[in-house]
């Protein structure tokens, strides 16, 4: 079998969303440096990060795509009710600070670009993400994504959401490709991995982080931990041999 196409997830696959988070927050204390005394930003922050995740939870659904702005701006109303901290400004300009401070810290994984390099031309590459068009168009024309991309296909435009099968489908009509020959690449084992088995894909799991090492692998699914690993991965599969279902290195999975 040779595949025709590969899927990459966005976030934590090839954008390290994670650190951008970390960094944003940083960015977002440096411009608030004349807060008035008193506030505890370090109790802010966990407070934060809760009502970030509920909110974006509740408005990023595949009925409903909130802007990033308005998400985090109603999360600020919340750490400023829960914390009485008011002296913080108004929650639409911080969550303006913070989405912006992201923004700036939007990198890709030093691992990214050489082996989209490789992959470029042997076969049709296409980011798959879920999340509203708007955040995430802008993330894949920063990183200077089409590059090497032929398509993203966001589940806004999608109607549909990893895990769903038509997420996966929906890209593979449009382009021109059959599921069975098309090989998706992500970090979530349930979103990325069992939803493109389900729609009759190939999955490879990148667990960088070995945050998941624990869970069982069917036997369909490969695991590496860095993209430096996906070419090699690729070829074992196309020359015939079974998927190996532990493919580690350079980071150390623990038991």
């Amino acid at each position: 079998m040779k595949f025709q196409a590969v899927f990459f997830d966005m976030d934590d696959t090839l954008l390290d969303s994670t650190s951008a988070l970390a960094e944003a927050w940083d960015r977002l204390r440096g411009r608030r440096a004349d807060t008035p005394p008193g506030v505890d930003w370090d109790r802010l922050r966990p407070l934060f990060e809760r009502f970030a995740f509920e909110e974006w939870m509740l408005g990023e659904r595949p009925d409903r795509y909130d802007s990033p702005e308005d998400i985090l701006a109603r999360a600020w109303e919340r750490v400023l009710s829960e914390s009485r901290q008011p002296n913080l400004g108004d929650p639409k300009a911080l969550a303006r600070d913070f989405v912006s401070g992201m923004e700036e810290s939007w990198r890709l994984f030093d691992d990214v670009e050489p082996v989209l390099e490789g992959l470029q031309g042997r076969y049709r590459l296409a980011v798959v993400t879920n999340g509203g068009n708007d955040f995430q168009h802008r993330k894949f024309e920063r990183l200077g994504l089409k590059r090497w991309f032929d398509a993203v296909f966001v589940a806004e435009e999608c109607q549909a959401a990893k895990p769903h099968p038509e997420h996966f489908l929906f890209a593979c009509r449009h382009l021109g490709v059959d599921a069975h020959l098309c090989l998706m690449v992500g970090d979530n084992p349930k979103r990325d991995v069992e939803g493109a088995l389900g729609a009759g894909l190939s999955a490879l799991w990148l667990n960088r982080t070995a945050r998941y090492a624990a869970s069982p692998l069917d036997d369909r699914i490969g695991l590496i931990t860095g993209l430096q690993d996906l070419p090699a991965w690729i070829e074992k599969v196309e020359a015939g041999a079974p998927p190996p279902k532990w493919w580690i290195s350079p980071v150390s999975v623990p038991e």
